[in-house]
Protein backbone atom coordinates (compact mmCIF):
# COMPACT_ATOMS: atom_id res chain seq x y z
CA UNK A 1 0.00 0.00 0.00
CA UNK A 2 1.18 3.44 -0.86
CA UNK A 3 0.10 5.37 1.77
CA UNK A 4 0.20 9.44 3.06
CA UNK A 5 -0.81 11.31 6.49
CA UNK A 6 -3.22 14.44 5.95
CA UNK A 7 -4.62 16.67 8.45
CA UNK A 8 -7.16 19.60 8.42
CA UNK A 9 -8.22 22.27 10.24
CA UNK A 10 -11.75 23.69 10.25
CA UNK A 11 -14.03 26.78 10.16
CA UNK A 12 -16.62 24.42 12.68
CA UNK A 13 -15.83 21.70 15.57
CA UNK A 14 -18.30 19.54 14.15
CA UNK A 15 -18.27 17.32 10.80
CA UNK A 16 -20.04 20.12 8.65
CA UNK A 17 -17.14 22.44 8.83
CA UNK A 18 -14.97 23.47 6.06
CA UNK A 19 -11.12 23.43 5.34
CA UNK A 20 -9.53 26.36 6.15
CA UNK A 21 -6.27 24.86 6.29
CA UNK A 22 -4.56 21.26 5.42
CA UNK A 23 -1.29 19.18 5.03
CA UNK A 24 0.23 16.35 3.14
CA UNK A 25 3.30 14.76 4.62
CA UNK A 26 4.25 11.58 3.65
CA UNK A 27 8.58 9.67 3.50
CA UNK A 28 9.89 12.26 1.16
CA UNK A 29 7.09 15.14 0.60
CA UNK A 30 5.52 18.31 2.57
CA UNK A 31 2.99 20.92 2.12
CA UNK A 32 0.51 23.22 4.10
CA UNK A 33 -2.31 24.79 2.59
CA UNK A 34 -4.32 28.01 3.63
CA UNK A 35 -8.08 27.77 2.29
CA UNK A 36 -11.21 29.78 2.01
CA UNK A 37 -13.64 28.22 3.49
CA UNK A 38 -16.23 30.57 2.32
CA UNK A 39 -17.91 30.24 5.54
CA UNK A 40 -18.26 31.53 8.86
CA UNK A 41 -14.62 30.49 10.94
CA UNK A 42 -16.62 29.77 14.22
CA UNK A 43 -14.41 31.92 17.45
CA UNK A 44 -13.80 28.75 19.35
CA UNK A 45 -12.31 26.72 15.98
CA UNK A 46 -9.82 30.22 15.99
CA UNK A 47 -8.45 29.95 19.13
CA UNK A 48 -7.93 26.27 18.31
CA UNK A 49 -5.86 26.41 14.94
CA UNK A 50 -5.34 30.67 14.94
CA UNK A 51 -6.65 31.13 11.28
CA UNK A 52 -8.54 34.28 11.04
CA UNK A 53 -11.13 35.14 8.34
CA UNK A 54 -8.53 37.58 6.91
CA UNK A 55 -5.86 35.34 6.88
CA UNK A 56 -7.81 33.12 4.49
CA UNK A 57 -9.94 35.94 2.30
CA UNK A 58 -7.23 36.02 -0.61
CA UNK A 59 -7.20 32.09 -0.35
CA UNK A 60 -8.22 29.76 -3.24
CA UNK A 61 -11.38 27.25 -2.24
CA UNK A 62 -10.68 24.07 -1.55
CA UNK A 63 -11.28 22.68 -5.40
CA UNK A 64 -9.60 25.32 -7.07
CA UNK A 65 -6.76 25.00 -4.57
CA UNK A 66 -3.52 22.92 -5.29
CA UNK A 67 -3.75 20.76 -2.25
CA UNK A 68 -7.08 19.70 -4.25
CA UNK A 69 -4.84 18.63 -6.69
CA UNK A 70 -2.32 16.84 -4.43
CA UNK A 71 -4.93 15.32 -3.02
CA UNK A 72 -6.74 13.72 -5.67
CA UNK A 73 -3.40 13.01 -7.87
CA UNK A 74 -2.78 10.81 -4.54
CA UNK A 75 -6.07 8.61 -4.69
CA UNK A 76 -5.67 8.41 -8.27
CA UNK A 77 -2.92 6.63 -7.31
CA UNK A 78 -4.24 4.72 -5.12
CA UNK A 79 -2.24 5.56 -2.23
CA UNK A 80 -4.34 5.35 1.64
CA UNK A 81 -5.31 7.92 3.48
CA UNK A 82 -4.01 7.96 7.06
CA UNK A 83 -5.54 10.62 9.86
CA UNK A 84 -5.76 10.39 13.55
CA UNK A 85 -9.95 10.31 13.90
CA UNK A 86 -9.94 9.95 10.25
CA UNK A 87 -13.60 9.63 9.71
CA UNK A 88 -14.04 13.39 11.37
CA UNK A 89 -11.06 14.52 8.32
CA UNK A 90 -13.02 12.67 5.77
CA UNK A 91 -16.36 14.27 6.33
CA UNK A 92 -14.72 17.16 6.38
CA UNK A 93 -13.21 16.35 2.90
CA UNK A 94 -16.85 15.30 2.08
CA UNK A 95 -17.98 18.27 2.71
CA UNK A 96 -15.72 19.49 -0.16
CA UNK A 97 -16.86 16.94 -2.51
CA UNK A 98 -14.09 14.80 -1.93
CA UNK A 99 -15.03 10.96 -0.84
CA UNK A 100 -12.45 8.74 0.80
CA UNK A 101 -13.51 5.43 1.30
CA UNK A 102 -10.05 3.81 1.85
CA UNK A 103 -8.18 5.44 5.00
CA UNK A 104 -6.61 4.29 8.35
CA UNK A 105 -7.06 5.92 11.30
CA UNK A 106 -4.01 6.03 13.91
CA UNK A 107 -6.85 6.60 16.85
CA UNK A 108 -8.16 3.24 16.06
CA UNK A 109 -5.12 1.94 15.70
CA UNK A 110 -3.38 3.36 18.56
CA UNK A 111 -6.60 2.43 20.36
CA UNK A 112 -5.67 -1.68 19.57
CA UNK A 113 -1.91 -1.86 19.64
CA UNK A 114 -1.31 0.24 22.32
CA UNK A 115 -3.70 -0.97 25.01
CA UNK A 116 -1.46 -3.64 26.57
CA UNK A 117 0.98 -1.15 27.03
CA UNK A 118 -1.53 0.89 28.90
CA UNK A 119 -1.60 4.26 27.37
CA UNK A 120 -4.13 6.50 29.13
CA UNK A 121 -5.44 8.60 26.33
CA UNK A 122 -5.12 8.64 22.50
CA UNK A 123 -5.13 12.92 21.57
CA UNK A 124 -2.43 13.24 18.72
CA UNK A 125 -0.71 15.71 21.00
CA UNK A 126 -1.15 13.51 24.31
CA UNK A 127 0.48 10.62 22.05
CA UNK A 128 3.24 13.18 21.15
CA UNK A 129 4.35 13.49 24.77
CA UNK A 130 3.24 10.18 25.66
CA UNK A 131 5.55 8.08 23.64
CA UNK A 132 8.40 10.91 23.32
CA UNK A 133 7.89 10.49 19.58
CA UNK A 134 10.03 13.85 19.15
CA UNK A 135 12.77 12.24 20.64
CA UNK A 136 12.69 9.68 18.63
CA UNK A 137 12.40 11.46 15.66
CA UNK A 138 15.30 13.80 16.77
CA UNK A 139 16.92 14.02 13.13
CA UNK A 140 13.70 15.58 11.99
CA UNK A 141 12.07 19.02 12.46
CA UNK A 142 8.68 19.72 13.43
CA UNK A 143 6.99 22.91 11.37
CA UNK A 144 4.77 25.67 12.99
CA UNK A 145 2.44 24.78 16.72
CA UNK A 146 0.39 22.68 17.64
CA UNK A 147 -3.30 22.08 16.37
CA UNK A 148 -1.54 23.84 12.95
CA UNK A 149 -1.72 21.09 9.63
CA UNK A 150 1.68 20.86 9.22
CA UNK A 151 2.39 20.26 12.90
CA UNK A 152 0.13 17.72 13.41
CA UNK A 153 0.48 15.99 10.10
CA UNK A 154 4.14 15.60 11.10
CA UNK A 155 3.54 14.60 14.15
CA UNK A 156 0.85 12.37 12.76
CA UNK A 157 3.59 10.82 10.57
CA UNK A 158 5.78 10.11 13.46
CA UNK A 159 2.75 7.88 14.91
CA UNK A 160 1.96 6.17 12.37
CA UNK A 161 5.73 4.62 12.04
CA UNK A 162 5.67 3.90 15.30
CA UNK A 163 2.54 1.87 15.37
CA UNK A 164 3.83 0.87 11.88
CA UNK A 165 7.10 -0.81 14.08
CA UNK A 166 4.84 -2.20 16.91
CA UNK A 167 2.99 -4.18 14.59
CA UNK A 168 5.96 -5.53 13.06
CA UNK A 169 7.09 -6.37 15.87
CA UNK A 170 3.96 -7.56 17.28
CA UNK A 171 2.83 -9.64 13.76
CA UNK A 172 5.92 -10.90 12.49
CA UNK A 173 5.71 -12.20 9.08
CA UNK A 174 2.35 -9.52 8.26
CA UNK A 175 2.02 -6.72 6.47
CA UNK A 176 1.33 -3.77 9.19
CA UNK A 177 -0.37 -1.71 6.60
CA UNK A 178 -3.04 -4.28 6.08
CA UNK A 179 -3.13 -4.78 9.65
CA UNK A 180 -4.31 -1.21 10.34
CA UNK A 181 -6.60 -1.40 8.01
CA UNK A 182 -7.98 -4.43 9.10
CA UNK A 183 -8.42 -2.57 12.36
CA UNK A 184 -10.06 0.69 11.20
CA UNK A 185 -12.91 -1.16 9.32
CA UNK A 186 -13.53 -3.44 12.02
CA UNK A 187 -16.92 -2.41 12.98
CA UNK A 188 -18.78 -3.98 15.73
CA UNK A 189 -22.90 -3.96 14.50
CA UNK A 190 -25.07 -1.68 16.12
CA UNK A 191 -27.42 -3.14 19.03
CA UNK A 192 -29.66 -0.79 19.28
CA UNK A 193 -31.50 2.36 17.08
CA UNK A 194 -30.60 5.64 18.73
CA UNK A 195 -32.95 7.81 16.22
CA UNK A 196 -36.28 7.30 14.41
CA UNK A 197 -39.63 5.69 15.13
CA UNK A 198 -38.13 2.96 16.70
CA UNK A 199 -35.41 4.50 18.90
CA UNK A 200 -33.90 2.32 21.73
CA UNK A 201 -35.32 -0.60 20.13
CA UNK A 202 -34.10 -3.85 19.95
CA UNK A 203 -32.70 -4.22 16.76
CA UNK A 204 -33.57 -7.73 16.44
CA UNK A 205 -37.46 -6.60 17.53
CA UNK A 206 -37.37 -3.99 14.55
CA UNK A 207 -35.97 -6.89 12.10
CA UNK A 208 -39.12 -9.22 13.72
CA UNK A 209 -42.34 -6.42 13.02
CA UNK A 210 -40.66 -4.19 10.26
CA UNK A 211 -38.48 -5.83 8.07
CA UNK A 212 -39.33 -3.11 5.50
CA UNK A 213 -38.16 -0.48 7.56
CA UNK A 214 -35.17 -1.86 7.31
CA UNK A 215 -34.35 -1.42 3.74
CA UNK A 216 -35.81 1.90 4.04
CA UNK A 217 -32.89 2.61 6.36
CA UNK A 218 -30.42 0.45 4.11
CA UNK A 219 -31.23 2.63 1.35
CA UNK A 220 -30.64 5.92 2.96
CA UNK A 221 -27.79 5.48 4.93
CA UNK A 222 -26.33 3.85 1.43
CA UNK A 223 -27.39 7.37 -0.72
CA UNK A 224 -25.25 8.70 2.15
CA UNK A 225 -21.24 10.17 1.30
CA UNK A 226 -19.57 7.06 1.92
CA UNK A 227 -17.67 9.88 4.76
CA UNK A 228 -21.02 10.21 6.50
CA UNK A 229 -22.49 6.73 6.62
CA UNK A 230 -23.01 4.92 9.83
CA UNK A 231 -20.48 1.87 9.53
CA UNK A 232 -22.21 0.27 12.56
CA UNK A 233 -25.76 0.08 11.24
CA UNK A 234 -24.45 -0.87 8.17
CA UNK A 235 -22.36 -3.71 9.63
CA UNK A 236 -26.02 -4.94 11.58
CA UNK A 237 -28.42 -4.27 8.68
CA UNK A 238 -26.58 -6.44 6.42
CA UNK A 239 -26.53 -9.14 8.88
CA UNK A 240 -30.55 -8.96 8.87
CA UNK A 241 -31.37 -7.64 5.13
CA UNK A 242 -30.96 -9.35 1.67
CA UNK A 243 -28.69 -7.53 -0.14
CA UNK A 244 -30.05 -8.55 -3.64
CA UNK A 245 -33.60 -7.74 -2.68
CA UNK A 246 -32.85 -4.65 -1.32
CA UNK A 247 -30.88 -3.66 -4.18
CA UNK A 248 -33.73 -5.10 -6.62
CA UNK A 249 -36.61 -2.78 -4.77
CA UNK A 250 -34.38 0.28 -4.25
Amino acid sequence: MKTFCLDTETSAGSRDGKIVQVAIVDEAYRQEWLINPESYIQPGCIAVHRITPDMVADKPNFKSSDAYKELQKRLDNDEILIAHHAPFDTAILANEWVHIEKYICTCKVARKILRPDWVPKFGLQFLKEYLDLEALNSDDTLTGYAHSALYDTIVLYWLYRYLYKKIEDRYPGEDPHKVMYSITHDVKPMKLLKFGKYKWRSLVDVANIDRGYLYWLYESEMNNPPAKRKASLIAWLRQYIDLDETERIF
